[in-house]
């Protein structure tokens, strides 16, 4: 078993809540709130009727995050809120009181432990100008290092000409954009065995790769930085066959004149991935400049052990040392 000494590494894909964040919100809010549940050592957040998890106690505990993280050899954390609680189904005015005590809570938590923790934003992405406000301020105000956002927003893909606005400025203010998926396009067709999440996830992830780079988006902005969660959901595997329709449709060149694989080194992919020979592949396909470690962390999907794979796919040591936290902190300044 391949050894590495004095391992770094910088886990760009983790979860959290912060119960205490909405103990402050207005009552005219009350109803869509998300409240903690907990029973024995699990936990659900409860909107309304509905119920997400179940999570551990790292979720919404940083005395035990902490520990967690220790025990699995990860020093540096990004925090990042569930995709549950994105909000943007709510009218603007709420889901901007809901971003920023979010943003608050999550800043406050990577402030006062800063040697293992830095914070994504999420905001009100339903009202493009009102995400532009609150991106800028958790980044220039928060130090937040960058903004996680969803596949879709409403149903309506990343690569819709409404979000340009928003791209450019991330792109102004050098932030980092994690893409997550939320409401995938499956999940009304297919409820049951975990579908929504183990197949929609990923497909939804694909689709939102797919409308930016045939949207334009990458062209327009080209230093924009956007990571994607989950490997990039079918999107390396399936690149040969967006090339293949870039041949043959010409509704596809509308906004691009290169294939769709040339964009595929704009983009960063976690390592969420879970399969080791799925893992290889991503690495040759996208580049090892374009991986950084994702674990999930810590929900029921967590790619757990995912360290201990990267160093035992036998990579050169400046490759795993690259993936493991170098690109990371190229990336996000940290």
């Amino acid at each position: 078993m391949k050894q590495m000494e004095n391992i770094k590494t910088i886990d760009i894909h983790s979860h959290i809540f912060i119960p205490e964040a909405f103990s402050i919100i207005s009552d005219k809010y009350s109803l869509n709130a998300p409240r903690l549940i907990e029973s024995s050592d699990k936990a659900f957040i409860k909107i309304g009727n509905d119920a997400y998890g179940p999570f551990p106690p790292a979720f919404y505990s940083i005395k035990d995050r902490l520990e967690e993280i220790k025990r699995k050899g990860i020093e540096l954390q990004l925090l990042s809120i569930h995709p549950s609680i994105f909000f943007y189904n709510l009218d603007i005015e709420e889901a901007k009181e809901f971003s920023r005590i979010q943003n608050d809570a999550i800043s406050e938590v990577a402030n006062h432990y800063s040697e293992h923790f830095r914070g994504l934003a999420t905001v009100p992405l339903q009202d493009v100008q009102e995400a532009i406000k609150e991106m800028e301020r958790a980044i220039l105000k928060l130090h937040m290092v960058g903004v996680e956002i969803g596949t879709n927003v409403n149903g309506k893909y990343l690569g819709d000409p409404i979000f340009k606005p928003f791209f450019k400025k991330a792109e102004e203010l050098n932030a980092c954009i994690f893409i997550h998926p939320t409401n995938p396009v499956t999940s009304e067709r297919i409820t049951s065995y975990y579908l929504p999440v183990l197949v929609g996830n990923p497909c939804d992830t694909t689709l939102a790769i797919a409308s930016m780079i045939f949207g334009g988006i990458f062209d327009e902005f080209p230093r924009l930085k956007v990571c994607v969660a989950h490997g990039g959901g079918f999107f390396p595997y399936q690149i040969g066959r967006l090339d293949k329709g870039f041949l043959v449709r010409d509704e596809i060149k509308k906004y691009i004149k290169n294939p769709p694989s040339f964009y595929i080194k704009r983009i960063f992919f976690d390592t969420v991935v879970y399969d080791v020979s799925a893992l290889r592949f991503l690495i040759s396909q996208v580049g090892s400049e374009n991986v950084m470690l994702g674990t999930d962390f810590p929900t029921d999907m967590e790619d757990e052990n995912i360290i201990r794979k990267i160093i035992d796919l036998g990579l050169p040591d400046s490759i795993t040392r690259k993936i493991l936290y170098e690109n990371a902190s190229r990336i996000l300044g940290i």
